[in-house]
């Protein structure tokens, strides 16, 4: 598996990092060629938030990353998934939190039927109905030069694996 980028936190002041969170993402492609993404709207110990990530999260106990990205794309889009790749790993780190991510990132695609989401409280509380985008959409809104605060953090880890799905024309647009 390839490492596709290392990213420091530029936005709050450093802190030392206590914890390492291993998670899965994965950007899921439905049918007609859109992506679907999650949108994060809410207030949380980053402020207030309203911005897209791709969809995913941490690797539970006896998970792997493909169990867990399955798992978290039923959860938060409801979507069954197939032909997934995976693209490789992320590194990032929040010192408001004072953790660094390691995160598996994928692509895959999804059958046409979702089934319901099934989201935690605190998830329910945060997370708008998911958007499904075109790909020059998803490019535009997760370029880490239209994003501020955590939504540059996020867009930048987000951004570094959408280059590398577009680089291996998993998906292709103009």
């Amino acid at each position: 598996m390839r490492c596709l980028g290392v990213f420091e936190d530029t936005v709050d002041p450093e802190q030392p990092i206590l914890n390492l969170r291993k998670t899965a993402r994965v950007f899921v492609i439905n049918p007609q060629g859109k992506v679907g993404m999650i949108h994060v709207k809410g207030e949380d110990e980053f402020g207030r938030r309203d911005h897209l990530e791709s969809c995913g999260g941490g690797i539970e106990k006896g998970e792997n990353p493909v169990r867990t990205m399955l798992r978290e794309a039923r959860e938060e889009l409801g979507a069954v998934l197939r032909d997934w790749v995976e693209l490789g790993w992320i590194e990032d780190e929040y010192h408001r939190l004072q953790r660094r991510n390691h995160s598996t990132f994928f692509a895959a695609h999804c059958e046409a039927d979702f089934l319901p989401r099934n989201l935690t409280p605190m998830e329910r509380a945060m997370m708008a109905d998911p958007v499904w985008l075109s790909p020059q959409e998803i490019h535009q809104r997760l370029d880490p030069k239209n994003n501020l605060g955590i939504a540059l953090l996020i867009g930048q880890r987000d951004f570094c694996a959408w280059q590398e799905l577009l680089r291996r024309k998993i998906i292709v647009f103009n």
